[in-house]
């Protein structure tokens, strides 16, 4: 956690992300170098062919419709005027999240950079808007020009002007789906249903497009949030409530783009089915239509499922939290009824029995009362000053509690050091007390003076000397470890010199063996061996004494 965490603990911080905002002209991308263009063309029936083309166009989207009575005009009409509009979400480069292999590390790279360039939660994903419209340009043919823009925070936008390439992805991974489609809806087409069959494949690679991004989301940013609204972790806080309430509103705007699309895709699916079974010449393509009605309500189904689960996941998680929050609450005010109960009869009773003179007659005690008020408002001070401390640290905590190893480690240390601490300084308050009462009260609180001044500044030189003591630990360790290994190679080196020496002395010694037999008894020949090795060898007096053995040997 960031410093600027800190801001999160005093009151009007916004700690909410901010939400994506309703689809406006002016949130609307639009490359301004190099706009994706693809053009191809795909058979229709019958020898007719149909022209695809797919742009970035700013204007096209802006002034597009939504609406089925927009998309059936696209069907009656020969030249319609109006494109239709239709919204959904998709990750912006979801490449990155999934990428594996050598390319890996470079992707990884990318997406740092594109999630430092974003401010808020929402950078990972987008409102995709596209626009559609089918015109009839005759013989049967059809020309189908569709255009896409993205709906995007201002910190993408100005990631994406920056690098202008990776703000067509969407757009490429859009024209790829339909590519896909093209083979499944290229046999199912006839003059009838060929429109609405087009329409149709438009709305299939959106619903594919917004399940894929159902998963992704479900993966990389539901399954982290629910982590931070773990109610067996900590109350509701109010962080977590702003953050429920920012989820909600996003998962508000992608169920509204999910529902639209799923109602528009079973309104198509059932026209299609209706025209395919009065055209006479479709028949052999009635039964793969027929398996595509199931596949596409099937995914409805799906995704009308996975919708509810976002909404129905938070309103979940904001009852637990809720509840945990109200049990909290009532054990609060528990404990403030007991310090009432116990603190309430001892200031009444204190009160009774300081009035033994009249209020003109205290004179000097006057100055005493006003100090112990002073005394107490001080005191109270601290304990509220503590109380805040304490209440700022337990939201802090809410927000790591999610962490296994800080619930196991972490968190268990600084329990055990802070119960040592109190354990420690409640035995030297009883100790000072109890030697003030029954012995002498100058010792108890020079016990108490300098028992203080140990527990509270001796963990800050530990603290502040701990770093040297490591680092002297650390070199004795390394110096230990260096003369060890130093020991061992000289160690190392004697060892192998000695067995130098027993190698040579042994291969000598076999080498003078076969001459005295050659020599058989040859005094010169012998005498000549005997010189060899006092030549050669001046070091080793073991040797000279063996070869005057050996020489005596041959001269006899």
């Amino acid at each position: 956690m960031d410093a600027f965490s800190l801001f999160s603990f005093f009151p009007g911080t916004n700690l909410s992300p901010a939400s994506l905002l309703d689809a406006d002209e002016t949130e609307l991308f639009e490359p301004t170098v190099n706009g994706f263009n693809e053009e191809w063309v795909t058979h229709g029936p019958e020898g007719s062919t149909i022209s695809i083309t797919i742009s970035e166009r700013h204007d096209v989207v802006r002034d597009s419709k939504k609406g089925f009575s927009t998309l059936a005009s696209n069907l009656w009409d020969a030249s319609p005027k109006s494109y239709y509009r239709l919204e959904g979400y998709d990750f912006l480069d979801p490449d990155e999240l999934l990428v594996s292999g050598p390319n890996r590390t470079k992707s990884r790279s990318q997406f740092s950079m594109f999630q430092g360039s974003a401010e808020d939660p929402n950078r990972k994903w987008g409102r995709m808007v596209r626009a559609i419209r089918c015109a009839d340009v005759g013989d049967e043919n059809l020309r189908v020009s569709i255009s896409c823009a993205t709906v995007t925070s201002p910190a993408v936008r100005r990631y994406f002007a920056r690098n202008p390439e990776r703000s067509h992805i969407p757009t490429k991974r859009f024209a790829l789906e339909l590519k896909k489609l093209d083979e499944l809806y290229c046999n199912l087409r006839t003059r009838k249903n060929m429109k609405s069959l087009v329409l149709l494949q438009f709305q299939h690679a959106a619903l594919n497009i917004f399940t894929s991004f159902l998963e992704l989301i479900a993966m990389t940013y539901t399954k982290s949030r629910s982590r931070d609204f773990d109610a067996r972790l900590s109350g509701l806080r109010r962080w977590q409530l702003e953050a429920i309430m920012s989820d909600s509103q996003l998962y508000r705007e992608i169920s509204d783009s999910g529902i639209e699309l799923v109602a528009t895709i079973e309104s198509l699916l059932d026209l299609v089915v209706g025209i395919t079974e009065q055209d006479s010449t479709g028949f052999h393509q009635e039964a793969e239509l027929l398996i595509l009605d199931k596949a596409l309500r099937g995914c409805c189904k799906d995704i009308k499922l996975r919708l509810t689960r976002l909404s129905d996941g938070l309103e979940h998680s904001l009852k637990f939290l809720s509840i945990t929050r109200e049990l909290n609450q009532s054990s609060n005010v528990q404990n403030l009824t007991l310090l009432a109960t116990i603190f309430l009869p001892l200031s009444l009773a204190a009160g009774v029995l300081s009035m033994q003179s009249r209020f003109k007659d205290l004179g000097s005690l006057l100055y005493d009362f006003f100090g112990v008020v002073v005394l107490l408002v001080a005191i109270v001070l601290l304990l509220l000053g503590i109380m805040f401390v304490f209440a700022n640290v337990k939201e802090l905590e809410s927000r790591i509690l999610k962490y296994k190893a800080y619930r196991q480690f972490e968190r268990r240390i600084v329990l055990s050091i802070l119960a040592l601490i109190l354990i420690t300084f409640g035995a030297l308050v009883l100790a000072s007390f109890i030697v003030g009462m029954f012995k002498d009260v100058v010792l108890g609180a020079t016990i108490l003076g300098y028992g203080t001044i140990v527990l509270v500044f001796g963990p800050i030189v530990i603290w502040i000397i701990a770093p040297g003591i490591h680092q002297i630990v650390r070199r004795l360790k390394e110096g230990s470890i260096g003369l060890s290994h130093i020991i061992g190679q000289r160690f190392n080196a004697n060892k192998e010199k000695e067995n130098d020496i027993e190698k040579d002395f042994g291969t000598r010694q076999r080498g003078s063996r076969p001459r005295n037999e050659l020599d058989n008894g040859n005094q010169t020949s012998g005498l000549q061996v005997l010189d060899t090795p006092n030549t050669e060898n001046t070091t080793n007096p073991s040797e000279d004494i063996h070869s005057s053995t050996v020489s005596k040997e041959i001269s006899y």
